[in-house]
């Protein structure tokens, strides 16, 4: 897989009712401590000096999720985030992977519904997350086209 993946579609909806939940579960749930997840860090002879989200600063994402906002953390991993009357109802990534991957695992359990946001990597992999009924699921896929009759 590359290096580099945008969003092409979503079908994603939380509502403002919620965000706090969220972020709540997510410190609760040990997020901001979770090194074995945080793919980003800092190594001095061979040794793991310190862990964080890659591309997250971790003080700005402890913060946004001690005050609730969910907005803020999305955009903290690099998301632009589309929001209607407080809801999240679109995402755009045109970035590095990072562990956008692990926010999504993490908000899964604490997000009803169902959700799917659908990526595309520079070598031209078709992904998706999909959240439903609180289970995070990473499925692939591929576009096909037929062949027009003659």
């Amino acid at each position: 897989m590359g290096y580099y993946v945008r969003i092409l579609r979503t079908d994603i909806h939380i509502p403002a009712s919620i965000h706090g939940d969220i972020c709540k579960h997510l410190l609760s749930t040990g997020f901001l401590t979770n090194d074995a997840a945080m793919h980003g860090g800092s190594f001095r002879d061979g040794k793991c000096e310190a862990r964080w989200y890659s591309w997250v600063d971790m003080d700005t994402l402890a913060r946004h999720l001690h005050f609730g906002d969910l907005v803020a953390v999305f955009k903290d991993f690099g998301f632009t985030v589309a929001t209607l009357h407080g809801a999240i109802v679109d995402l755009e990534y045109d970035n590095k992977t990072g562990n956008e991957l692990e926010l999504f695992k993490s908000i899964a359990p604490a997000l009803p519904g169902n959700h799917w946001v659908q990526f595309i990597g520079e070598e031209g992999e078709h992904y998706r997350y999909v959240i439903r009924n609180h289970k995070f699921h990473e499925v692939y896929g591929e576009v096909v086209f037929e062949d027009p009759q003659p």
